[in-house]
Formats: C-alpha cells, sequence, structure tokens
C-alpha cells in the first residue's frame, strides 16, 4: 500500500496476507475465494444459487427446500434495494397433474434492462425463446445479454453481472454472486445472506418461519391467470351442467366418447386453467380422424393461434408445403394450423406465412431482412444493416458516450450521453486533512483541504485549515 507523507514523501508499506479459515455454505455449495476491495487479499464467500423441479420442489439460495403447487407467474428473484435497472427472475407454473393439482414450471422470464426473456416449454422438454415478445435464435447476444444451449438446458448468462440462469422445461437454476446481491435478494428463492432462517421473506420483508406461505404471496399481475392472487379466495358454487352437445355425434358409433367424456368433466372441475378439458376434445376428435370421421369442433371451441395469416383446420395433411409431395406425409391427418392456400411457413419455430416463391418477396423477422426468392428456390436472410452510428461528444462533466437501443429501431443502437456507466472498482486512501467534496450531479468530485495537520514525534493532530483571502 502506499500512503503520502509530508514533503512530498510517499511511504510503501507491504501487505501481508493470511489465508483466512474456510467457511461452510448453508446451501451446501463448496465457497468461493473473492479478492478484497485492495485486491491485495481475498475472502470466502458463498454465491446465490436458486434450484427447482418437477411439481416443483424449490431449494432456496441458502438451501432452504420447500414445495409449493401454485400455478401462477411468481417472483423468484428480486432485488429489495435496487441496484440493476429492472433486472429479476420469474416462473410461470401450469398445472401439470389434475388429480393431485400439481403444478410444473412452464415458462422461466429473465428482466434486465431493457429486454425480457423468456425461455418458453412448448412440446415435450423442447423450448422456444423469446426476446421482447419475438422468437430469436440462439446463440443470441446483444445489449449485455448472452443465450445458448448446454447439453439439455437453455442459459441466459449476463456477464457484467456474473448472473447465470438455465432452464430445460423441467428443472431451473438461478446463480448470483454474493459480493453484487448478498443480503439483497427476496422472493421464492429466498435471501442470500448464508443463513437458512432468513430464507421465508414476505414482500412486506418480515421473515416467517413456513416457506409454503412465503411462496404464494409472491405471485405477480398475469393477464393470462385471471384467477391468480396473493390471498384466499371462496370456492365457487359449482357452474350448472351444459346441454348436451351433439358435435361429436358422427364418431360415437365408431369410437365411444365415455373415457374423453369423463376425462374431460374431472379436468373441468379440478383444474382452473379453463383450457385443461380442451385436451380430452381435441384427443377424441384426433382419434376420430384417424378413423375416418372428421368433425370441425373449433368453431364451437376456438383455440388455435389467433393470426390472421393462420387457417385452422381440423382435418389437415401433416406435410403442408403445397410445393412438395410427399405421399406418406400425405396420407397422415393431423389437426393444427395451416399456411392459406398459396403459402408456406417461413420456418417450423416462427409463425410467419410467407407466398410460396413464385415471385420476389421481401420482408423483416428477428432482425433480419429476408427474401423469397424467385422460382421457389427458397429463403434467404442477413442481418439488418444498420449503418454507422453517429459520433458524439459530452461536454458535461461526469457525462461519456454510451449505446443504447435505437428508438425508431429497436435492432440498431445509437449513441448518447449518460452518467450510467459499468460499474468499476475505485480503490483509495483517504488522506488526513482533506474531505472529498461534490455538487449535486457532478460525477468526480475534489479533495478539498480542510486541516493542517501537525505531527509531534507520530502523533498527528488536526488543526483547522483557513484559506487565505483572495482580496
Amino acid at each position: 500500500i502506499a500512503r503520502c507523507l509530508e514533503n512530498n514523501t510517499i511511504e510503501i508499506v507491504e501487505v501481508k496476507c493470511e489465508p483466512p479459515p474456510k467457511i461452510e455454505c448453508a446451501n451446501g455449495h463448496p465457497p468461493i475465494a473473492v479478492p478484497d476491495d485492495d485486491l491485495c487479499c481475498w475472502h470466502w464467500e458463498c454465491d446465490c444459487v436458486c434450484t427447482g423441479w418437477g411439481d416443483p420442489h424449490y431449494v432456496t439460495f441458502d438451501g432452504t427446500y420447500y414445495s409449493y403447487q401454485g400455478n401462477c407467474t411468481y417472483v423468484l428473484f428480486e432485488e429489495i434495494r435496487q441496484t440493476v435497472d429492472n433486472f429479476g427472475v420469474y416462473i410461470d407454473n401450469y398445472d401439470c397433474g389434475a388429480q393431485d393439482l400439481v403444478s410444473c414450471p412452464r415458462n422461466i422470464i429473465v428482466r434486465h434492462e431493457t429486454q425480457t426473456i423468456q425461455i418458453m416449454k412448448t412440446v415435450g422438454v423442447m423450448q422456444a425463446v423469446l426476446v421482447n415478445g419475438q422468437i430469436v435464435g440462439i446463440p443470441y447476444s446483444k445489449f449485455g445479454v448472452k443465450i445458448y444451449r448446454s447439453g439439455i438446458n437453455y442459459v441466459v448468462e449476463i456477464p457484467e453481472l456474473q448472473a447465470n440462469v438455465t432452464y430445460n422445461g423441467l428443472a431451473f437454476s438461478v446463480k448470483l454472486p454474493f459480493r453484487l446481491f448478498g443480503h439483497n435478494t427476496q422472493g421464492q428463492c429466498g435471501t442470500c445472506t448464508n443463513n437458512k432462517t432468513e430464507d421465508c421473506r414476505l414482500p412486506s420483508g418480515e421473515i416467517i418461519s413456513n416457506c409454503e406461505i412465503m411462496a404464494d404471496a409472491w405471485a405477480v399481475e398475469d393477464p393470462r391467470k385471471p384467477y391468480c392472487g396473493t390471498s384466499i379466495k371462496p370456492t365457487k358454487p359449482p357452474a350448472p351442467t351444459c346441454e348436451p352437445s351433439l358435435v361429436f355425434e358422427a364418431c360415437h358409433k365408431v369410437l365411444p366418447p365415455t373415457h374423453f367424456y369423463q376425462a374431460c368433466v374431472f379436468d373441468s372441475c379440478h383444474v382452473p386453467d379453463g383450457n385443461m378439458e380442451c385436451i380430452s376434445l381435441q384427443q377424441y376428435a384426433l382419434m376420430c380422424a384417424g378413423l375416418g370421421v372428421c368433425i370441425d369442433w373449433r368453431s364451437h371451441a376456438p383455440e388455435c393461434r389467433k393470426s390472421t395469416l393462420w387457417d385452422s383446420k381440423i382435418c389437415g395433411h401433416s406435410d403442408f408445403r403445397p410445393e412438395e409431395d410427399n405421399d406418406e406425409n400425405n396420407n397422415r391427418i393431423i389437426e393444427g394450423c395451416y399456411c392459406p392456400y398459396g403459402t408456406m411457413p417461413f420456418s417450423s419455430a416462427v409463425d410467419v406465412c410467407v407466398e410460396t416463391c413464385g415471385k420476389r418477396k421481401e420482408f423483416q423477422i428477428d432482425c433480419q431482412d429476408c427474401v423469397c426468392r424467385e422460382g421457389g428456390s427458397g429463403i434467404i436472410c442477413t442481418k439488418r444493416e444498420c449503418g454507422d452510428k453517429e459520433v458524439i461528444q459530452c461536454e458535461l462533466d461526469g457525462f461519456y458516450p454510451v449505446t443504447v437501443p435505437s428508438p425508431t429501431d429497436p435492432c440498431c443502437t445509437v449513441m448518447e450521453c449518460s452518467t450510467t456507466l459499468q460499474t468499476i472498482m475505485l480503490v483509495y486512501h483517504k488522506l488526513q486533512g482533506f474531505e472529498l467534496q461534490s455538487d449535486n450531479g457532478d460525477c468526480c468530485g475534489v479533495c478539498v483541504q480542510t486541516h493542517c495537520v501537525l505531527n509531534e514525534n507520530g502523533k498527528y493532530t488536526l488543526l483547522k485549515y483557513k484559506m487565505a483571502s483572495t482580496k
């Protein structure tokens, strides 16, 4: 360490670092060696690691285990005192077991500054990745966020914060560094304090002993789930039985509907999600179609994806690209949503219908400029060209040019002056007799002498310093 003495003298003092005793992490993970603020020595810390799986079972940042059956959208992690703009991790649960009303994770949502990332469970354990509501390809890297696959996991990584979120459709994990988020987390993942007794924290700040009760308090508003709330609601009286319908009558003699009807009634009574009973109707219609009986039941219970570009067909062919001829696929009857006649899907992952390539057509998707080439030779896409960014100069002290999303084109960036920079670590030693002073809005400040320092045989005395008058 360098210390400034009087008469322009600098003293160099060697720092001796004693190995710190190893600590034990409450969550069972090994401790991490972290440099001290002076970057000379180091100490042990326990990183914040929260996991969840199944229907679902949770292990908090500090290692508390609990199970919670809730099918709303919840806060997994948010900061108690906000240090990062719009940063949090959320879980969207759904009922995955009608008999016991168990729930499973469906979507993991990560918010960071201007981006909202959703890792969505689609078919089985297959995932779809959305950024600000748009499907994106992976690997993805933009505005400080990286998304990629690692084995069966999809990973959202924010290198600046050393934050890591994984999800594979069945299990999730949230990992944060203690030095940035210790004693500043709340939600279903608990408080990262290396103390299990503080894990069950309510939004009010109260610590309770039951994490199942705590978990219910972290529901957030979700327009798709109007039945969700943090308070217990009385059971509603049963709805009257509707009039019997003859929609499926044509298939009754081919395939008795008894089992499908019983399953539909059970789901309707035990699962609050109104779409659950439709699965029984869908399965019955699918099996009827396989036996040669096509039933147009969707018009009585519309559920096909709502897009003006897509047509719902009850008995369509599995291969619905009109320019391709495949007898094996064309003989398979599958219910689904199909592109209108004369168009074809852009890809199996994106719900966009484009004209069959008899003529050239241009369109944009996922920050790419795409062209449907003439003659049916396919679709080519190139990255959106944003052009050169205008170089700006920031004249005010403490303001620096930073890159932000363009207000007119979210695929591109522009430069603006801001005081918000990447967090850096400053190490300074206060000089005796000096104080750091700064005006409101000033980024840096200056050292101002306030006292004289009298050194008498190694004993320092501060004397009031009076600035000489310039008049």
